[in-house]
C-alpha cells in the first residue's frame, strides 16, 4: 500500500497530527491511495480545493514526470481549472 499524505498539513498514514481541540489523532476525510494524497480530520479547510480538484499539480508534482494523470482525469472532468484542460 502507497504511503498517503494530507495535501494541508502532511501528515500521513505512519505520522498522523494531532487535532488541537479534542486531542485526539486524524483520520482521513479524503483519500486518493492511488495518488497518495488525501485531506485529513484536521485540514478541513482544504476540502473544498480537494473537492474542485485543485490538488491535481501536487499528485503529479509528487509522483514524478511519469504518472498517469488519466486515472485522475475520470475523477475530474474537463474544466476542472488544476487539469489546464478548460
Amino acid at each position: 500500500m502507497r504511503l498517503t499524505h494530507c495535501v494541508g498539513c502532511w501528515c500521513s498514514d505512519t505520522r498522523a497530527c494531532i487535532d488541537e481541540t479534542s486531542h485526539e489523532p486524524c483520520h482521513w476525510l479524503r483519500v486518493d491511495r492511488q495518488s497518495g494524497t488525501g485531506v485529513c480530520s484536521c485540514c478541513t479547510d482544504q476540502l473544498q480545493a480537494w473537492d474542485a480538484g485543485q490538488w491535481i499539480w501536487l499528485v503529479i508534482w509528487m509522483n514524478g514526470p511519469d504518472f498517469d494523470v488519466s486515472a485522475l482525469a475520470s475523477k475530474y472532468p474537463a474544466g476542472t481549472p488544476a487539469l489546464g484542460v478548460v
